[in-house]
C-alpha cells in the first residue's frame, strides 16, 4: 500500500509517497489467526497509521503535535496536523543513548535532542509553523517520570495521553490495560478507505 507524504516546501520538485511493504507470507499469517475469529477482514494497518489515529483526536492536533508512544526499549516518534501523518520514526534507546544504560533506560537529554532534530526537519521540510506540544503514552509512571524529566530539556507543553478524556472507557478498565492496547484501539479508529 502506499500514502502520500504532505506537501514539502517551496524547494521540492516531486510528490513523494511513503511506501508500506511486507512479506506476504507474514501477512498470510496474521489473516490465518484473526480469521476465525473476524467475520470480514477489511484491513491490515501499520501501526503508525493506528497511532496517527489517536493523535488526529488530540485537541493539540489542529496546530500540530509530536506523539511519543513508549515500549520497553524504544519509543515511536509521530508528527501530525490535522489528522496528517508528517513524520514517523522509531527511537532506540539502550542502543542509541548510552553504552552504559540498562535496557529501557532513557536518557533524557538524548530524547530531546533527537526529538528536536525531528521536529526541526519538520518545519523545514514542509514549510510547517512549529510544534509545540508533545503528548506521551502511555499514561504510566515512566511516563511522568519522563514527563518531568523532559520539561527540563525542551520548551515544549508536555502533557500524558488520557485515553478517557478522547473516548469511552468503560468502568473497570486499568490504565496499564489501554496502555497495551493503544495500537489496537488507533486500528480501530481507522476511517481511511483501502487503497493499493
Amino acid at each position: 500500500d502506499v500514502f502520500e507524504i504532505p506537501d514539502q516546501s517551496r524547494r521540492a520538485q516531486a510528490r513523494m509517497m511513503f511506501a508500506v511493504a511486507a512479506r506476504s507470507s507474514s501477512v498470510q499469517r496474521i489473516v490465518s489467526a484473526v480469521s476465525p475469529a473476524a467475520e470480514a477482514l477489511d484491513a491490515i494497518d501499520v501501526p503508525e497509521l493506528c497511532l496517527r489515529n489517536l493523535a488526529a483526536l488530540l485537541p493539540q492536533d489542529q496546530r500540530g503535535v509530536a506523539l511519543l508512544v513508549l515500549s520497553e526499549t524504544s519509543a515511536q516518534l509521530l508528527l501530525t496536523r490535522q489528522g496528517v501523518l508528517y513524520l514517523a520514526r522509531r527511537i532506540e534507546f539502550a542502543r542509541r543513548f548510552a553504552l552504559n544504560a540498562a535496557p529501557g533506560e532513557i536518557d533524557a537529554s538524548a530524547l530531546a535532542l533527537e526529538i528536536q532534530r525531528s521536529l526541526d526537519y519538520y518545519e523545514s521540510h514542509f514549510d510547517q509553523t512549529a510544534i509545540g506540544d508533545l503528548v506521551i503514552a502511555p499514561d504510566s509512571e515512566r511516563s511522568i517520570q519522563l514527563a518531568a524529566a523532559l520539561k527540563d530539556e525542551t520548551s515544549l507543553r508536555i502533557s500524558l495521553l488520557k485515553l478517557d478524556e478522547l473516548m469511552t472507557v468503560a468502568d473497570g478498565v486499568q490504565r496499564d490495560d489501554t496502555a497495551a492496547c493503544l495500537t489496537a484501539i488507533g486500528a480501530a479508529l481507522r476511517v481511511d478507505e483501502l487503497q493499493l
